[in-house]
């Protein structure tokens, strides 16, 4: 083997170990953001399910107000029924068209 050969091998074997280096990196950094991943999602569903108890709560409480004579209460109940009647419209034309 020749001098230059020696030399490429060396050089080659020292790129090598740094490509195993920056794989190690790479595999750590994306561990990393898989579990900044799951991390994310599992605040997601919390701060979801903590927003549909909050809307929840409100529309309870607005239909409490209409019950009591509020007058925010009373148009919300209001608007509610319409859109329920609405919803019960389709339905039915839904229901005839079959």
């Amino acid at each position: 083997m020749t001098d230059q050969e020696r030399l490429n091998l060396i050089r080659l074997e020292e790129n090598i170990q740094k490509l195993i280096g920056l794989a190690s990196t790479l595999r750590k950094d994306n561990d990393l953001l898989r579990q900044r991943l799951a991390d994310c999602e599992e605040q997601l569903r919390i701060s979801m399910k903590q927003r549909t108890a909050a809307e929840t709560r409100n529309e309870m409480l607005l239909v409490a107000g209409a019950l009591a004579g509020d007058e925010n209460g009373v148009k919300y109940a209001k608007s509610r029924i319409d859109e329920l009647i609405k919803e019960v419209d389709r339905c039915i034309s839904l229901i005839k068209t079959e």
